[in-house]
């Protein structure tokens, strides 16, 4: 809500990109302990029984792949902030 109401100068769609990277980092961090609780399948669901069974690379890669989901969502959202930024100007 801070960077929809800082931002007040800029189109509300460069807003709600800002807003969206900020809270990205978070949302993930909540959607991994939301899966370590109540996943019955998924990524969340492997990282978790993988790591309880005993089969550590498998829990490693399923982690590293969500990883790379984070990295690659908030790389896409902040690229399209950008892009939308230059062509607004």
């Amino acid at each position: 809500m801070e960077s929809l109401w800082a931002f007040q100068s800029l189109p509300l769609f460069r807003r709600v990109l800002i807003a969206v990277s900020e809270v990205l980092p978070i949302a993930f961090i909540g959607m991994l302990f939301a899966e370590s609780f109540a996943a019955t399948k998924g990524l969340g669901f492997v990282a978790v029984v993988t790591r309880v069974a005993d089969h550590h690379p498998k829990s490693a890669a399923a982690l590293v792949i969500v990883g790379m989901l984070l990295v690659a969502t908030t790389s896409l959202v902040r690229f399209g902030s950008k892009r939308v930024d230059s062509i607004s100007r």
